[in-house]
């Protein structure tokens, strides 16, 4: 076997492990399994919540702008958000500001598949009302009709702290010192519409029962055909913004993948897509090749001048070239005949 003939076989070999390259299946993004409390922090102290994603061990969450808060993420889809106050204090300190803190969760398996949210940190000045001061107060809680959803809401104060819900109505609430329990079950007790519920917490201390504070806790009661809306929360598309910003050059036909343009290339999918393009590039630079040695073949045979061994060699390279392509298109007939058959869908192809 010449040259000519060897470099066929490669490329038909290559063309035929491209066909056969199909994308892995993409995991599917995580969810986010916690809801997401407002945190009230006093100037001074340190405020802290956890929160939680689907995808177990190889789910990382991290912060897009954290700030002055820090972020531990503990590698098993939670992390812990902490805000310490006294060493980094807010600025500019507005008493009641909100401060939004965005995450985003992804796993290792998929990271350009990921979800947003967000944390809130709502700073106060130093409560002098029996030092009562609410811990957390949670973010509004969705419940399906005919299902039970519960909040939990905290606060401190003296030895003798106790809550009370002023109108908790078809809810139930079970307070323990500092800590209150609001548990709704609409299969037993359904609101008269779904909607937006909101009871009234009041937290006091015995010694001192005229100084007290309230905080609302929220249902969003979601029955059949409701248009109730959910609490949105924070959303950053970074992939978004790159592809928007770098996108890719006009008339731009070569290999390379739309991420190497983006630089958000950082999959092994992105590589296997770059082998895909790579084949098919060669795939249509065989019929060229092949034309350019039967031109270098027949030349050489005619200008032999009768000389046989320029004959000969003259009719190898058009053999060869003739072999070359039967070999090529030989294995893409036969393997797109085996794709049909097994019904393989044209996404999952290396040439269609």
């Amino acid at each position: 076997m010449n040259f000519i003939s060897k470099f066929f076989l490669a490329m038909s070999v290559m063309l035929v492990g491209t066909i056969f390259f199909a994308k892995p299946a993409q995991a599917a993004p995580p969810t986010w399994t916690s809801n997401v409390p407002v945190t009230i922090v006093e100037i001074g102290n340190v405020g802290q919540v956890t929160i939680s994603a689907s995808g177990g061990s190889g789910t990382k969450i991290e912060c897009t702008n954290c700030g002055l808060a820090t972020i531990v993420d503990h590698g098993n889809g939670t992390a812990t958000v902490s805000w310490n106050t006294a060493t980094n204090p807010p600025f500019p300190h507005i008493p009641g500001k909100e401060f939004v803190i965005n995450l985003k969760a992804s796993n290792i398996a998929n990271p350009l598949e990921f979800i947003n949210g967000g944390v809130v940190f709502k700073i106060i000045d130093p409560v002098s009302s029996g030092g009562l001061s609410w811990i957390s107060i949670p973010a509004a809680i969705k419940v399906n009709l005919g299902e039970t959803g519960q909040s939990i809401i905290t606060a401190k104060g003296a030895a003798d702290i106790t809550l009370s819900c002023t109108n908790c109505d078809k809810a139930t609430f079970i307070p323990t010192g500092g800590v209150g329990v609001v548990t709704w079950d609409t299969a037993k007790n359904p609101p008269a519409s779904p909607g937006l519920k909101t009871m009234i917490i009041k937290a006091f201390n015995k010694s001192s029962p005229g100084e007290s504070i309230e905080a609302n806790v929220i249902f969003n009661i979601v029955g059949s055909g409701s248009a109730v809306p959910e609490i949105e929360k924070p959303k950053l598309d970074i992939g978004s913004f790159l592809e928007d910003r770098y996108p890719v050059p006009a008339g731009y036909t070569g290999p390379l993948p739309d991420c190497a343009f983006h630089g958000t290339c950082d999959d092994v999918n992105d590589l296997l897509t770059l082998a895909i393009n790579i084949g098919k590039w060669i795939f249509g630079l065989l019929g060229t090749f092949a034309l350019a040695m039967f031109v270098y073949g027949g030349f050489t045979w005619i200008l032999s001048g009768g000389n046989p061994e320029r004959v000969k060699q003259g009719k190898s390279i058009v053999v060869a070239a003739v072999t070359g392509l039967i070999i090529a298109f030989g294995a893409y007939v036969l393997i797109n005949f085996l794709l049909d058959a097994l019904t393989v869908k044209d996404a999952f192809r290396g040439i269609s």
